[in-house]
């Protein structure tokens, strides 16, 4: 995926015409739960460092992070066995760890940030193997992450002309950047399969950001998981719906049941 983008701007423009309600969920739900997805893998010619963003959703005292499946693909170990039984061949993927990394901020300044190992529990194929483009990971020392997103209710939808915000770091440096759009199309098809179009701005290290929209309730939800675009005002979004159905896939009913 190629990404040709303008620079992000930030989320206090956003924060400061929002009410008292709206303004505290988006440093709760949105930004205390957003972070960067670090994949390191050393080869034989050095480390190669692949960035991307993530949104923390805690369920049974653990926390987890949704993202892209191509964001942690570094990451990912084919190896093949014989089994001793049948005498053929097997491949078995295994998993590294990626870095979980969440901005400290306070009276809107960076004071630090915390970086977390966490494990990877469930991939789909990427979207460029024909997949969902889906991964969750599940973070070591979880506790240390206070916040969650809250999935969209399954009897609320998006629409067009809904307003939207996303949450990415650009470029591998500009953590938990904010901004925010419209939901410009619903449903529009790509390689046969359903996106969401924004007019959110994303760049380069935004795949598996969060996109969040203000439910009929008035609360604050996220909606999708941003994973292609051109980076101007046009970016595509999976949606909410189609994530439930690809964690509907794992045998893990912890995975399965995250967004419900």
């Amino acid at each position: 995926m190629r990404w040709f983008i303008p620079l992000l701007l930030g989320g206090t423009v956003m924060l400061a015409a929002a009410s008292p309600v709206l303004r505290q969920q988006i440093q709760d739900r949105l930004l205390g739960a957003s972070v960067q997805v670090v994949a390191e893998r050393e080869t034989g010619f050095g480390a190669t460092v692949a960035m991307g963003s993530g949104v923390v959703f805690k369920r049974n005292n653990k926390s987890f992070v949704l993202t892209a499946a191509h964001v942690i693909e570094e990451l990912k170990q084919v190896i093949t066995e014989v089994d001793e039984e049948e005498g053929k061949e097997k491949k078995k993927i295994l998993w590294k760890d990626a870095w979980i990394v969440l901005e400290r901020v306070k009276d809107g300044r960076k004071t630090g940030e915390l970086r977390l190992l966490a494990k990877v529990r469930f991939a789909t194929k990427t979207e460029e193997e024909g997949g969902d483009d889906v991964a969750v990971l599940e973070v070591y020392e979880g506790d240390l992450l206070p916040y969650s997103a809250v999935p969209l209710p399954k009897d609320q939808t998006v629409w067009v002309g809904q307003e939207c915000w996303h949450v990415g770091s650009l470029y591998g440096a500009f953590v938990n950047s904010v901004s925010k759009g419209i939901i410009a199309s619903v449903g529009r098809l790509i390689h046969n399969k359903p996106f969401h179009q924004t007019s959110t701005t994303a760049a380069p290290g935004s795949s598996g950001g969060g996109v969040f929209v203000v439910g009929d309730d008035g609360q604050l939800y996220y909606a999708g998981m941003l994973t292609r675009g051109t980076g101007q005002t046009v970016n595509f979004v999976v949606p909410i719906e189609r994530i439930r159905a690809a964690l509907k896939e794992s045998r893990d009913n912890e995975i399965a049941t995250l967004l419900d």
